[in-house]
């Protein structure tokens, strides 16, 4: 009897060795998985960055295109209210 038991000890004893030592082979696989991925999220980030600061150099050229573009029609809008002014006093005058 007692012998029985302390086979089915050891045997026990046995199981959760090879329960902890699966279990380590997986948490390791596991992780060398993720360390095997670590250099290909860092280059897509890495890509993604570039990416996003080319689009911020193109979004402030177009900013600064506007703003020329926005100045150039208050001028333009400037002189058509200078000309208009003029004429209405030439006009006023003939009258």
């Amino acid at each position: 009897m007692n012998s029985q038991l302390g086979d089915a000890q050891r045997t026990s004893n046995e199981m959760d060795t090879d329960i902890l030592r699966t279990t380590t082979v997986l948490d390791d696989d596991f992780a060398l998985n993720q360390l095997d991925e670590f250099p290909e999220a860092i280059s897509m980030f890495a890509n993604s960055i570039e990416t996003l600061n080319k689009d911020v150099q193109c979004l402030n050229t177009e900013l600064l295109e506007y703003q020329n573009k926005l100045q150039h029609l208050k001028e333009n809008a400037s002189n058509v209210k200078l000309a208009i002014e003029a004429e209405c006093v030439s006009y006023e005058a003939v009258m």
